[in-house]
């Protein structure tokens, strides 16, 4: 089975060799100091490799896996995940930069060695390996080689992150989309948050609810899934349509008429307008 290689940060026992610079032909690795103004930036995985033999040779990824990493110049990284089916995932955690060491180190509890960091190249070592569908974990010696991203498109789950604020909500009747009061509330809004939760609200005269869930986005599908944290059978499924950078489309295919106390089939979508 295809071994898709990922570092695990949370479960991070990663002990690097230095001879892994020979990915780079035995010579010294360039690494532009300091590595925390050169690293800033967008980065996405462009080349997975494993020593086999004395050789290191290129692992493909499969399907649409890859992976994104954002570091900011506030100490956070956003590490954007996406396995093969297209589903990404987000999470965010804490970093630094040892210039004398040439190491990054996450959370406090996993240091990496750089093994090269140019204007836009980025490449690491690491010694396992995981496999995206059995979680089955190896031992060997593998690299990762990253290029700038910044200039390139973001992700439809890098581009949902933020509040979203309820505006309206239309069904379609004979092809047309007309404007509707199904469950309209008086405020609402989602808010999907680098860390890989989202939080939904919306009031409607005094009653409010709020939600905290996890979250992931298809890119290919846009579809969109809430999970609850404490119960992953719970899941939610939304159907989203960007519109530029600050409209999205919420598409359903049943809604609840408070009037009659029934659901109502159809086409629906609730337009939300970015706030932050």
């Amino acid at each position: 089975m295809k071994k898709q290689k990922k570092i695990r940060f949370l479960l991070c026992a990663l002990a690097l060799a230095a001879t892994l610079g020979a990915c780079s032909d035995g010579k010294e690795a360039q690494v532009l100091k300091p590595i925390a103004r050169h690293i800033t930036g967008r980065w996405k995985l462009t080349k997975s490799l494993e020593l086999k033999d004395g050789k290191w040779v290129e692992d493909p990824l499969a399907g649409e896996a890859g992976q994104i990493y954002n570091y900011h110049t506030d100490g956070t990284l956003v590490l954007t995940n996406i396995d093969p089916k297209g589903t990404a995932s987000m999470k965010s955690m804490r970093w630094s930069a040892d210039d004398e060491q040439r190491t990054l180190t996450y959370d406090e509890d996993c240091t990496v060695k750089l093994l090269r960091l140019t204007a836009d190249e980025f490449e690491m070592g690491y010694h396992f390996s995981t496999d995206e569908e059995t979680g089955a974990v190896s031992e060997g010696e593998f690299s990762w080689l990253m290029t700038r991203a910044d200039r390139e498109p973001l992700t439809l789950a890098e581009s949902l992150v933020g509040r979203w604020l309820y505006v309206s909500t239309y069904e379609k009747k004979d092809g047309t989309w007309t404007e509707c009061n199904y469950g309209r509330p008086d405020e609402g809004w989602h808010r999907y948050q680098p860390d890989g939760t989202a939080v939904s609200y919306s009031r409607m005269g005094s009653q409010e609810q709020t939600a905290t869930m996890k979250w992931t986005a298809n890119q290919r599908t846009g579809t969109v899934v809430w999970t609850n944290p404490e119960n992953e059978a719970q899941t939610s499924t939304l159907q989203v349509e960007p519109e530029g950078d600050d409209t999205l489309n919420v598409l359903y295919g049943k809604n609840f008429d408070p009037a009659t106390g029934q659901v109502v089939e159809g086409e629906f979508k609730d337009v939300m307008k970015r706030v932050e």
